[in-house]
């Protein structure tokens, strides 16, 4: 009885349109469902906007003429590949490559989709310079477009 209930709430917000909660409701309501890599595609952009919004912010406390400053700026303007690159190699930069698997693993991987009990796998979530070797390698091996 309760779902009803809340099907109902949800059928008068679609119907009574104009206010965003509404629109909101319809939009969930309308949309079809999502292939793999369409919902890849709007969680990494999803993710995107929200770093470049908090380096927005960030931006806005940070007093003119400090490195900080400096450095969030270079953030700001980076493209989304390097901006994301540039955050993962400081929150997981791994100089000493503790744990990395042997290069030919990372060949392996490259041609598979990863398994995500993988402990390869795991690894290259949390290292910055075998994530980098892995899509290099995926990129040498992309088919080149004719």
């Amino acid at each position: 009885m309760q779902k009803n209930s809340q099907l109902l709430s949800i059928w008068r917000l679609w119907r009574s349109g104009g206010a965003s909660l509404s629109s909101g409701v319809r939009n969930f309501m309308m949309r079809r469902r999502l292939t793999p890599e369409e919902w890849v595609d709007q969680t990494y952009a999803g993710g995107i906007e929200k770093i470049r919004r908090a380096i927005t912010e960030k931006l806005a406390t940070l007093p003119s003429g400090s490195s900080m400053r400096a450095y969030v700026e270079k953030l700001q303007s980076l493209p989304d590949e390097r901006l994301l690159d540039e955050i993962y190699s400081r929150a997981h930069a791994n100089p000493e490559r503790d744990g990395c698997p042997p290069y030919r693993t990372l060949i392996e991987m490259a041609s598979r989709a990863p398994s995500i009990d993988d402990p390869a796998w795991k690894h290259i979530t949390r290292c910055h310079p075998c994530s980098t070797e892995l899509r290099t390698i995926k990129r040498a091996h992309q088919p080149r477009p004719s």
